[in-house]
């Protein structure tokens, strides 16, 4: 993820190297995939911060064994028009340890899209940043069929799949009550014992928006990237299923302007 300051020139974006360990035997490959504007704030006199994301492939290469160790990725290098940039991060790969449903192939919701959260910050350690999303239900996806039925999915936990970020707070905002609408309310959801039931009674008519916060652990960097996945059962069931909700990515943009003076 970079910062172009102009939509025009981010499709000249491309990565050029990856550092890390145990990765000799992996091909991982980076394309840019998405471009947006973050917010309004001028910078010198463009009005838009234009911000492009990257997604990574990871294939294994013939001299690829299984075995049971943590890769890591140290640094990205990436070319922006006639500048290389590399920037410091943390990111663990591990054999098939994830076992999440990405947000658009989730039983229990029906968000067609996998979105990145994206904030300029500075990225001091225990600092809390806040973040919105929205998570429109399915109630199909936990037996439910109609808005007068008794099934039920129960949100369980939460986690971040490469421990970078920690989450110091998750909230449901609710304004619906089995579709009547009710003054807005937040239910902020205990952390250390989360338990948190979808009813089909009242998902049966909307979904939700969530807000989170979140800090980030160990080290400063100049970019955070980490994703955020939710724990839930069914019905009352002792089986865990996981869903990535979203990646949620933090950046000290002064310090990135410095890397290209």
């Amino acid at each position: 993820m970079f910062n172009t300051n102009t939509a025009k020139t981010n499709d000249k974006m491309y990565v050029t190297d990856i550092v890390g360990e145990n990765i000799g035997d992996l091909l991982i490959t980076g394309i840019q995939y998405n471009c947006f504007s973050i917010d309004e704030v001028p910078i010198e006199g463009t009005t838009g911060n234009y911000v492009c994301v990257f997604n990574f492939t990871v294939k294994p290469m013939e001299t690829w064994v299984s075995n049971d160790i943590v890769r890591k990725i140290s640094q990205i290098s990436f070319k922006i028009i006639d500048t290389s940039i590399s920037v410091h991060v943390s990111v663990n790969i591990f054999e098939g340890a994830d076992n999440s449903n990405f947000i658009d192939n989730c039983p229990i919701l029906n968000n067609a899209q996998y979105l990145t959260l994206v904030k300029r910050a500075s990225l001091s350690v225990g600092n809390k940043l806040s973040f919105t999303l929205a998570l429109n239900w399915r109630i199909q996806g936990w037996g439910g069929n109609d808005g007068e039925d008794d099934k039920y999915a129960s949100i369980v936990g939460f986690r971040f799949a490469n421990s970078a970020l920690s989450l110091e707070s998750f909230a449901v905002v609710v304004d619906n009550d089995e579709g009547v609408f009710v003054p807005e309310r937040k239910d902020f959801l205990d952390l250390s014992n989360v338990m948190y039931n979808l009813t089909s009674r009242r998902c049966y008519w909307s979904g939700n928006f969530v807000e989170f916060e979140v800090s980030i652990v160990g080290e400063t960097y100049q970019i955070v990237s980490d994703s955020l996945i939710m724990l839930y059962t069914l019905n009352g069931g002792t089986d865990i299923y996981e869903v990535n909700l979203s990646t949620v990515q933090i950046y000290n943009y002064d310090a990135l302007l410095n890397w290209t003076e």
